[in-house]
């Protein structure tokens, strides 16, 4: 997934909205879990 892609376009506003949304104590955890996925979606 590059930056300027649609899937990012569509990815940043739910991890932004999940984040917010999640406790204060979990927000690491959402993070951590998008970033998993961003990383993952990746082609090599």
């Amino acid at each position: 997934m590059s930056f300027t892609s649609l899937g990012f376009l569509c990815f940043l506003p739910a991890v932004t909205a999940l984040y917010w949304l999640c406790p204060r104590r979990w927000r690491w955890a959402v993070l951590l879990a998008a970033s998993y996925g961003f990383y993952m979606s990746w082609a090599p």
